[in-house]
């Protein structure tokens, strides 16, 4: 993992956005130092680092959303970006967090982290878990790894040397590759298990293999002998019914089609009759179209006289125009040939300048020349590398696939183990199952009837109930209505009494002619005024006058009375109306009644047959559950066996699917086996192959960077005397300029010519047009007189009767294929009808049967029936000896096979006893301390350089344990721990520059920053020390320090420096920083 550049805004002191790119030429020398006052921010940028990667700092741990301790004072926002390499390609990792509204003091957001590929800028994650996930399987180190192996913060230099052997053992495995042994040892002991599994299941299968004894088989193939004789007996009785029966189904189809026939003449012979007018039709079409020609050649000849006028108009209208073209293409040209003289001048100033131009550019294209070369074999090269790991992780993946599938297979087999018995009794328990389906059939079919006759039987009870219902209800009702009639007529007896009511009508006139009459009298007031007693009346000559002043009769009593009588009438008359509604409604409730004693005698019928139906249905489905129960008990208890305890639908089938899925576990097992020990093999290679093109990926970049230089100052020149512009470009824009000019005249002149040749054309085809139109006139005369005459000799009265009779020749076709159609058709029908006919007669003769077709075909059924049952049978005997044979010869093929398996793992046994473990620690240990031991070697280089004194060794009792051995003490080992701080940083120094020289296909460390330490060495020990970490430079590493040591200063060229600046702010000076 090599680290190219970090941005960052808002960390700590170091206020504003910044960048640091350590791709600068100033970094080529490998090693830079990070220096600045205490408290100025240097390992700020090491903080930022690690939150761009892992979201965390070694001082603060994780940011999250509780709580922000990096973002700077006063700011509402704070970020880390990374650029870094990896065997697998180039990445960037952000990270960010802000405040709302990004304002200083407000709730802080959500962390936001996101992963993207730097070339293609696809995202790969940016989920917080998912970030760290992807960012573990890139660079192969989490967090706490990548502090101890690549980023040594403040006050944890020592954390690799100081960490306990089994912490260790992770960093080993994830920086060296050794976890393979692990997966070795693992797989070894797996393999064992299985092989010994695949024994075991061979052992089962054998011993679950049944075999026909002798006496069996005999019985058996006897059984077979007399089934096959009464299977051709009715297949001779089958074949003659059948022979009777599609003989009456021929019979009744030719019958049918006699009369289909016959009616189908019938409709052809209407057609023809009603086709009759368009035959007419036909005709006159046909004669008017034997003058097509000569109408063609007139209509022709008209068309032309006419486009010849439209000629002449078109013509003279263009000579005006031409004359106006002419005029302006001579302008024109004049305008041109000017600007032309313009640009040739130009021309000439200009080429004089270019000379020069052209000196340099032709050495800068052979350095160019020299540059492309280089880059095309860099990028050759790049695309082998990347190519190389493309297939590397392709190998990974498959591997990874290959063991998860093996995994899959394994863990079948074990939790399938069971259906290992599946080999020998699927064949039987597929006979007792199909025997159970075709039983559960018959207890179906009797559960139907039982519920048809359940839910006749409850209708028929509801309909019983609802008729009686229905006659209480109409018995009631017809008992209201006669008791309504005696009501009303009791009330009419009550108020009539003893009288009838045209009594009292004729009492009521009376009372009406007695009131008008005493209403009369009142109105003769003034008249009565002049009575006077003993004289006589004036109009009735009466001398007694009893009504006379003071004695006038009152009609109060008469008004009482009749109203009375009336309000009586009234009533009664009400009554009596609404007693003929009451005896309608004794009627209607009196015939209803009648019908729904009827309904109810029906439905008690009805429910009687109900139950006897119920009761038979209800026994026969009693007997079919016994017969059921005790056939699936049987079942039940061989497929327990399996893990069965239900049998539902398909079961032959899961069942048949379990046994095929077992057999191509077992296939399976062994293919991805062998695939995964090939995969390996190809991984190796492919580690190889890497690292000789990474090798030569740095030789040929550093010759290209050579080029690229040399390529700069020419161009720096070329630019300082003619700018950003091509020479080639600029004299051939001159040139073109000019030559466009010249080609503009020259087109100008040629549409100056154009015009003029154009307009004499004009006018020459004015005269000529107007010489055709009168020899065309004459022509088109004669022509239409002669026509006229040949239509009258063939019966047209003129051209436009000749046009009406004409048609369209498709219209002709038409017709006529109509016609034919017709006639054919009555013809191929009356064909037809006759061998209908005769067919009929002949197959009648035949006389095949005199039985009528049901009962002949329901003999044929009963045979068939008969002969498909008597087929099973014959099938199950003969499947149960193929059956017996495949047994025989699997035992003698499993037999075989335990022999070979066997082998087998007796060879895995021994392997397993030296390398196998369950969790994999017997090979990694072993492995383990070997790497252990190379990057001790590797350490013991490096502490060599810095100083003799020390030299690290294994601990004899922990092989993942240090010990150092002091030279100055006569070789005396003693513990690490007993180390001073000086002492500690230079072994611990020397242990991370031996992690970072070992690679491995997960992990390479091409960037290592270290953080303080360097204040504990004396001056040799601090020469000592620069100069190995200067020496990584060769290997293509990048070292960055962080130190207050002035002598450290010194030595180091390559400086980022970290001034403090007012309000606790810092600001970063050095190469390839820089304020964003």
């Amino acid at each position: 993992m090599k680290i190219s550049k970090l941005c960052f805004k808002n960390i700590n002191s170091l206020a504003g956005s910044w960048e640091i790119d350590f791709t600068a030429p100033a970094y080529l020398d490998g090693i830079f130092v990070i220096t600045g006052q205490t408290g100025a921010g240097k390992s700020s940028i090491l903080d930022a680092m690690c939150l761009a990667l892992y979201g965390c700092t070694p001082r603060l741990g994780s940011i999250a959303q509780s709580s922000n301790e990096v973002m700077s004072r006063q700011t509402g926002e704070c970020s880390a970006e990374i650029t870094f390499s990896t065997k697998s390609g180039t990445y960037i990792s952000s990270w960010e967090q802000h405040c709302a509204h990004k304002k200083a003091g407000g709730k802080l957001s959500p962390v936001k982290r996101v992963l993207a590929d730097a070339e293609s800028g696809k995202i790969i994650a940016s989920a917080q878990k998912q970030v760290d996930r992807e960012i573990i399987e890139i660079t192969g180190m989490d967090f706490e790894r990548f502090t101890r192996s690549m980023l040594l913060a403040q006050g944890g230099f020592a954390a690799f040397l100081q960490a306990k052997p089994d912490d260790r053992s992770p960093i080993l495995e994830q920086i060296t590759g050794t976890r393979i042994y692990s997966e070795i040892s693992m797989h070894v002991h797996e393999r064992t298990g299985m092989e010994n599994e695949k024994l075991d299941l061979l052992m089962a299968e054998t011993s679950g293999i049944s075999l026909l004894g002798e006496d069996e088989l005999r019985q058996i193939q006897d059984e077979i002998s007399l089934k096959t004789s009464l299977e051709k007996d009715l297949g001779e009785k089958l074949v003659k019914t059948g022979s009777a029966l599609q003989w009456l189904i021929g019979l009744r189809s030719l019958e049918s089609d006699v009369q289909k026939l016959e009616a189908e003449l019938v409709q052809a012979l209407d057609a023809i009759a009603a086709f009759d007018s368009n035959r007419q039709r036909l005709h006159k079409a046909l004669l008017a179209s034997e003058f097509d020609v000569d109408y063609n050649a007139l209509t022709s000849l008209r068309n032309s006289y006419q486009q010849t006028l439209k000629a002449i108009a078109d013509v003279e209208k263009q000579i005006p125009a031409r004359q106006h073209e002419l005029a302006a293409a001579e302008k024109t040209l004049a305008d041109a040939e000017q600007a032309l003289f313009k640009l040739k001048e130009a021309l000439k100033a200009e080429q004089g300048l270019i000379r020069q131009v052209r000196e340099l550019d032709a050495k800068t294209g052979e350095r160019v020349k020299a540059c492309e070369k280089l880059k095309l074999e860099l990028a050759v090269v790049e695309d082998k590398v990347a190519a190389e790991n493309l297939r590397q992780k392709k190998i990974a993946r498959d591997l990874a696939e290959n063991s998860q599938k093996l995994e899959k297979i394994r863990q079948y087999l074990e939790d399938n183990r069971a259906d290992a018995g599946l080999v020998g009794e699927f064949v039987a328990i597929k006979e007792m199952l199909v025997s159970l389906v075709a039983l559960e059939k018959k207890h179906s079919q009797s559960q139907e009837l039982v519920k048809n006759a359940a839910e006749k039987h409850e209708q028929e009870v509801k309909k019983l109930s609802e008729s009686e219902k229905e006659l209480q209800m109409y018995e009631k009702a017809l008992e209201t209505a006669v008791k309504s009639v005696e009501e009303q007529n009791r009330a009419i007896g009550n108020l009539l009494g003893e009288n009838l009511l045209r009594e009292y009508r004729k009492e009521q006139a009376a009372a009406a002619r007695e009131l008008a009459l005493l209403q009369k009298i009142a109105g003769l007031e003034e008249e009565r005024h002049k009575l006077e007693d003993g004289k006589p009346c004036v109009l009735c000559g009466s001398t007694d006058h009893p009504y006379a002043r003071g004695n006038t009769p009152q009609a109060d009593a008469a008004e009482e009375k009749l109203e009375k009588l009336t309000a009586l009438i009234e009533q009664v008359e009400k009554l009596e109306d609404s007693l003929k509604e009451k005896v309608a409604e004794e009627k209607n409730a009196q015939k209803a009644f009648s019908e729904a004693e009827k309904h109810f005698e029906s439905a008690k019928h009805m429910l009687v047959e109900a139950v006897t139906a119920r009761e038979t249905a209800d026994a026969e489905l009693a007997e079919t559950q016994k017969h059921l129960q005790t056939q699936n008990t049987t079942a039940l208890s061989r497929l327990a066996a399996f893990g069965i305890t239900e049998i539902t639908e398909g079961m032959p089938g899961i069942l048949n699917a379990r046994l095929k899925s077992w057999q191509e576990a077992q296939q399976n097992l062994a293919a991805f086996e062998k695939n995964t020990a090939e995969l390996l093999a190809v991984l190796k290679g492919c580690e190889d192959l890497l690292s000789k093109l990474t090798e030569d990926l740095e030789l040929r970049t550093r010759a290209c960077n050579e080029e690229a230089v040399a390529v700069s100052a020419l161009a720096s020149a070329r630019k300082d005397l003619y700018g950003d512009k091509d020479a080639d470009a600029e004299e051939l824009k001159f040139e073109k300029s000019v030559a466009e000019g010249e080609a503009m005249v020259a087109d100008l002149m040629g549409k100056k010519q154009q015009s003029a040749l154009q307009l004499n054309k004009a006018v020459a085809q004015q005269g000529s047009l107007k010489e055709s139109s009168d020899a065309l006139k004459l022509q088109l005369v004669t022509a239409e007189c002669n026509f006229a005459a040949s239509l009258k000799n063939r019966g047209f009265a003129d051209e436009e009767q000749f046009l009406i009779c004409r048609l369209e020749r498709s219209e002709r076709d038409a017709l006529h294929r109509q016609a034919q159609e017709l006639d054919n058709s009555k013809i191929e029908i009356t064909a037809k009808l006759a061998d209908a006919r005769d067919r009929l007669q002949l197959e009648a003769l035949k006389q095949l049967t005199d039985q009528p077709a049901v009962e002949l075909q329901k003999q044929h059924d009963e045979i068939a029936a008969s002969a498909r049952q008597l087929g099973q049978e014959l099938g199950a005997l003969k499947q149960r000896l193929v059956e017996n044979d495949r047994a025989r010869i699997k035992f003698r093929e499993k037999s075989a096979q335990i022999e070979t398996q066997k082998a087998e793992f007796w060879r895995w046994s021994e392997l397993n006893t030296l390398i196998g473990s369950f969790d994999g620690k017997k090979f990694r240990n072993m492995a383990q301390g070997l790497t252990f031991a190379v990057m001790i070697g590797h350490a013991n280089r490096q502490l060599r350089e810095m100083n003799d004194r020390y030299q690290l060794v294994r601990d004899p009792l922990n092989p993942l344990d240090l010990n150092v051995i002091d030279n100055y003490q006569a070789g005396e080992q003693r513990s690490i721990k007993n180390l001073s701080g000086g002492e500690s940083f230079i072994v611990s120094l020397a242990l991370a520059l031996g992690l970072s020289s070992m690679a491995s296909r997960n992990v390479r460390v091409d960037s290592l920053f270290l953080d303080e330490g360097f204040g504990t060495l004396d001056e040799d020990a601090l020469e000592s020390a620069v100069e190995a970490l200067t020496g990584l430079h060769q290997e293509g590493r990048l070292i960055g320090i962080i130190s207050h040591v002035v002598a450290l200063k010194e030595r180091i060229s390559t400086r980022i420096t970290v001034e403090t600046k007012a309000g606790g702010r810092s600001i970063i000076e050095g190469p390839g920083c820089r304020r964003v």
